[in-house]
């Protein structure tokens, strides 16, 4: 009778024990899961940087000749169909390479500035600047000596040395043609822009392969681990890439296991709001306009600010050379619609760039990507070069966005009828810019559009 009054007791134990064993499992695989989403922020970066190298490096129609190791020049402007960058600007053409610079260095011939602004940005596989060269209309033609991690020996006789922390490096220079007066000028600086490398030509890292579309997270560690194993061991990045073994990312090519895989999995439905935390930020005060990172282009550890960066704006521009705001709301805080119209007032001393400024408007794609704006004017922006400006009597500039043109077009930046986002660009602000107080002109709605507003 004992033993069989033992029986229910030894149930509800063993019943206990394997609900305790339940819950620990479930604890484990959330706190696994929340690594693995850290892991997932870690990776984007690299993983944007690989699928931006490859279709860069990939021979297509508009660019037959593109290579690994080689420039290629983008000779207009953006426009509405231009796809291969999110939020691409309308102010300046871009050069671009991709270099792996295991085979050796390149040598970067860069040409005395003719036009009014060019920069040349040098970044790494996790999208940090690592160099920047700035330039005026004084500076004149130098030369750099780009050396990987591992290479050792000395830049030729008054040749800038400039050492890269990893083997891939992306080059993005920018030259500035918002007109077409600053077309000649522009593209003979391209002309002059040059590279000089003996590695073999073709595409970049042929042994990395990517699916076309959007990534899901599996994807992305498995192309990050692809991108760690070309990671310097010492390389900063590299290192931090320790805390997420657990969750796949080690770099040393093993198939990831089937509980890591799961890990992905169940992050699936949440990397995307990840994501879109990591791109927020608080309005400038009295606005609607939300101010890049501090740390953009040069990001350390903030893993997330890094992939919402890289999601919406790879390549930006440090702080002190280029500052994007952005919004997709009036200053009131409800959502911009083209259908509506919005005024933004220059005041008469204008903006604060020491260079240029311009104002763009872009349509949100289905993937949460935003675009150029087809419109019947082909006009994608207004800023300080463009000459079709007037100024109201009292002396600013104001601006219209709407769907709808007013009767005087001079001023209308045409938006599409619904949602948009626009953006403003300051080419070298001015301090008083960076000073994070400082508040953008707001969109002010102004319901249907009347036929004298920019009188």
């Amino acid at each position: 009778m004992a033993y069989a009054a033992s029986i229910p007791r030894n149930l509800a134990f063993i019943g206990a024990v394997i609900i305790a064993a339940l819950l620990l499992c479930g604890a484990k695989i959330l706190s696994d899961a929340r690594i693995a989403k850290d892991a997932y922020l870690y990776a984007y970066a690299p993983y944007v940087f690989a699928k931006t190298a490859k279709t860069l490096t990939t021979p297509s129609e508009d660019a037959p000749h593109a290579s690994v190791n080689r420039l290629l020049h983008a000779r207009e402007l953006a426009d509405e169909t231009t796809r291969r960058v999110t939020m691409p600007n309308v102010d300046t053409l871009y050069s671009l390479a991709v270099f792996d610079l295991a085979a050796g260095p390149a040598k970067i011939a860069i040409p005395a500035s003719g036009a009014p602004y060019a920069s040349i940005a040098f970044l790494d596989p996790f999208t940090d600047v690592f160099h920047l060269i700035s330039q005026s209309q004084k500076d004149g033609r130098k030369e750099l000596f780009l050396a990987g991690p591992d290479w050792i020996g000395d830049a030729p006789e008054g040749v800038q040395f400039v050492r890269a922390p990893t083997r891939d490096v992306w080059m993005l220079a920018r030259v500035l043609a918002a007109d077409a007066d600053d077309f000649a000028a522009a593209h003979a600086w391209q002309d002059e822009l040059t590279v000089t490398h003996d590695a073999p030509h073709g595409v970049w890292a042929p042994d990395i392969h990517l699916a076309e579309g959007d990534p899901d997270p599996e994807s992305v560690l498995t192309i990050a681990n692809k991108m760690l194993q070309r990671l310097p061991p010492d390389y900063q990045h590299r290192r931090r890439g320790a805390a997420f073994q657990n969750a796949g990312l080690d770099g040393d090519g093993r198939s990831p296991s089937a509980y890591q895989r799961l890990l992905w999995r169940v992050i699936g439905s949440r990397v995307d709001q990840a994501l879109e935390r990591a791109t927020a930020s608080p309005p400038v005060a009295e606005t609607s306009w939300r101010r890049p990172p501090k740390n953009i282009a040069a990001f350390g550890s903030d893993d997330a600010k890094r992939a919402g960066v890289a999601k919406i704006g790879l390549g930006a521009l440090p702080s002190n050379e280029a500052l994007y705001f952005s919004t997709d709301t009036d200053a009131n805080g409800s959502p911009l619609n083209g259908s509506v119209g919005y005024t933004f007032d220059i005041p008469i001393e204008g903006l604060p760039a020491r260079s240029f400024w311009s104002l763009t408007v872009y349509e949100p794609s289905s993937d949460g990507r935003y675009f150029l704006f087809g419109n019947s004017l082909d006009r994608f922006a207004i800023g300080d070069r463009s000459k079709h400006l007037r100024r109201s009597e009292d002396g600013p500039i104001r601006i219209i966005l709407s769907s709808t043109a007013p009767e005087q077009t001079e001023n209308w930046l045409p938006a599409p009828d619904g949602p948009f986002r626009a953006t403003l660009r300051l080419y070298r602000p001015d301090a008083v810019a960076l000073d994070e107080n400082w508040p953008p002109p707001s969109l002010r709605a102004i319901g249907p559009i009347s036929r004298d507003l920019v009188q």
